[in-house]
């Protein structure tokens, strides 16, 4: 029987007890003695998961995860245990609910990652998936973007459902939303926070959609061309700064902010462009000359007195 099936039918059999402890009435004590009862067959589960074969070892790459969260969850039912003994009961009960009606979702949240990773591992070593020059090529790469990517919505759902439990989701969410919407004054000059978080939000997925566009040009579908050399590393560096100065104006434009602001950010650049930007400038225009007439290209060798070596990247900036 493997470990997240255990870990399920322990769970399951100590909901069973928590719903029957709910007929005994509030307040009464053999309410409190299923407490007790509950309390101490809840530690003894926890060690009897730290104590599986899999944890021990490390094996699975969620085991730090697991480990993490039965630590902690010893520490609340310890505490459970201890305001329980010394009368603070309501105290136990919301920390024995919270974790119990916690702990089922964390179990089959645990449970759907393994099989979501798995599922979409075995479908990387099949042939229709090898065809793609990224996952026959870059698999390990894969593997690891797909880990990353499950073990964050993992997190993101997690904390989701134990804030869910304790009752705590809408009050995080209302102070979030006072957060976010405050605004900060000095002066004349006032900015929202929210404000601001969705602007950097917006450009760091539009430079994160466009380094992956490109990377999949590049590996996937410019090579498959019949293009002359030189023409499929213009098109996916433009394509990397068109869609990343595309979601720039689209963070300004979704965030609200004042237009006037960047007309004056604009004049002042444009003083500084005049006063000692003018080799900045001047590399930039010299990188898209370089990307569209291809003088040179990737793959060229180059000799500038003594130095030599071969171009392999070719960017906007040139140096």
């Amino acid at each position: 029987m493997t470990l997240p099936i255990k870990t399920s039918l322990l769970h399951l059999f100590l909901v069973v007890l928590q719903q029957f402890k709910v007929t005994m009435g509030s307040g009464t004590s053999l309410e409190r003695m299923f407490l007790t009862v509950i309390i101490i067959l809840s530690l003894i589960m926890f060690n009897y998961i730290k104590l599986d074969k899999g944890i021990k070892k490390g094996t699975n790459q969620y085991t730090p995860i697991v480990i993490k969260t039965i630590n902690l969850l010893t520490i609340l039912f310890a505490l459970a245990f201890i305001a329980d003994v010394f009368g603070y009961v309501m105290l136990s009960l919301t920390i024995v609910d919270g974790v119990l009606s916690s702990l089922f979702g964390l179990s089959t949240l645990y449970i759907l990652a393994q099989m979501i990773e798995g599922i979409l591992l075995v479908l990387l070593q099949t042939d229709f998936a090898k065809r793609s020059n990224i996952i026959r090529d870059h698999s390990e790469l894969v593997k690891q973007k797909i880990h990353k990517i499950i073990k964050i919505l993992f997190y993101i759902l997690a904390v989701s459902s134990v804030l869910r439990s304790f009752g705590l989701l809408i009050i995080l969410g209302n102070f979030l939303e006072e957060l976010f919407g405050n605004n900060i004054t000095v002066g004349t000059f006032s900015l929202n926070i929210g404000t601001v978080v969705l602007f950097f939000f917006s450009i760091w997925f539009a430079v994160t959609i466009a380094r992956s566009i490109r990377f999949i040009l590049e590996t996937d579908i410019l090579v498959r061309m019949n293009l002359k050399r030189g023409v499929a590393g213009a098109v996916s560096s433009m394509t990397l700064y068109a869609i990343t100065g595309f979601g720039i104006v689209f963070a300004i434009m979704s965030s609200g902010l004042d237009l006037n602001s960047f007309s004056l950010l604009a004049g002042a650049l444009g003083v500084g462009i005049g006063f000692g930007l003018q080799d900045i400038v001047r590399n930039f225009i010299s990188g898209i000359i370089l990307i569209f007439e291809r003088p040179v290209q990737i793959g060229d060798a180059v000799e500038v007195e003594e130095l030599s070596g071969v171009i392999r990247k070719i960017g906007i900036r040139s140096r």
